[in-house]
């Protein structure tokens, strides 16, 4: 058992990878599993059975070492960045030289969705090279890309801690 810090407590059930947290005055709030097998008893040996030993509820963020997917297609740019935990916006910018530089055209922040990102952009044939930027919740930048006309990506740095040990 895990006392939380919200006061609430999250209880392991041993090997069959189930796990409850319960508010402090013991109301269920959640039943959780590992997998659809969780039924399976520990004695069984089989390769499909799920087992656990312990659970742990903590705070846990995601930087991923690869660039976002970043697709245009017929006008829309689609951003994927799979793990990023903090991404709250995406800065899109276009109108740039080719590189990091100077970007004249704000295209707009866009918020960060479930799992892909849709921003809309202008007709394809006046499109420029475009810089997108990840934003965190404060607008502190977390990973920078130019993404060319032909839809090649361009990784400029990838979360500043890493940035600085590369």
């Amino acid at each position: 058992m895990q006392r939380l810090d919200s006061g609430n407590y999250l209880l392991g059930y041993g090997s069959t990878a189930v796990y409850s947290e319960f508010s402090a005055d013991a109301g269920l709030l959640c039943d959780m599993h590992f997998a659809p097998l969780h039924t399976e008893s520990s004695t069984q040996k089989t390769s499909e059975a799920v087992q656990t030993y312990r659970v742990y509820k903590s705070r846990w963020i995601g930087h991923p070492k690869q660039a976002p997917s970043i697709v245009i297609d017929e006008g829309t740019m689609y951003i994927s960045w799979n793990g990023a935990t903090e991404v709250h916006k995406w800065l899109v910018e276009e109108g740039g030289n080719g590189g990091f530089g100077r970007y004249t055209t704000t295209i707009g922040h866009f918020d960060h969705e479930v799992f892909e990102t849709t921003i809309p952009l202008m007709p394809e044939e006046n499109l420029h090279d475009c810089r997108v930027t990840a934003l965190d919740f404060e607008e502190k930048p977390l990973g920078v890309w130019v993404v060319r006309k032909d839809g090649t990506v361009q990784v400029s740095w990838l979360y500043p801690k890493q940035a600085q040990s590369r």
